[in-house]
């Protein structure tokens, strides 16, 4: 559970955004703003095509390890057996939970950080 992102506990994503957010707030004294996608998003079509379809093979590698037990390649060395990747690994072979961003969000402005979506909605 410590390891995927996909069963990442959201008090630990509300704890390192709190924890980020305060050391840009009172260590290096920065203004935030944060802005999200309005839902108009006309130069973004093919990026999100392209997220789409790694989305759709993240989910199938998870659903291979949680259906039949087998990890990705990058967690597989041939002389050392399974090994633990850096958590970037992570993110790339497994898909984010699906409350992630909505954790986020609700953190932030819970911390009464400026919000702004993009003009376009």
């Amino acid at each position: 559970r410590h390891l995927l992102p996909s069963f990442l506990p959201l008090t630990y994503l509300q704890s390192y955004t709190q924890h980020m957010m305060t050391s840009l707030l009172q260590r290096h004294k920065v203004n935030v703003t944060v802005w999200w996608d309005g839902r108009i998003k006309r130069m973004k079509n093919t990026t999100m095509k392209s997220r789409k379809s790694q989305r759709c093979t993240q989910s199938k590698t998870l659903e291979r390890f949680l259906s039949l037990h087998i990890l990705p390649k990058s967690f597989v060395t041939r002389k050392k057996g399974v090994k633990v990747p850096p958590p970037h690994v992570f993110l790339e072979e497994f898909p984010m939970p699906l409350l992630t961003m909505s954790q986020i969000r609700h953190t932030l402005e819970y911390m009464e950080i400026s919000l702004s979506s993009s003009s376009s909605d």
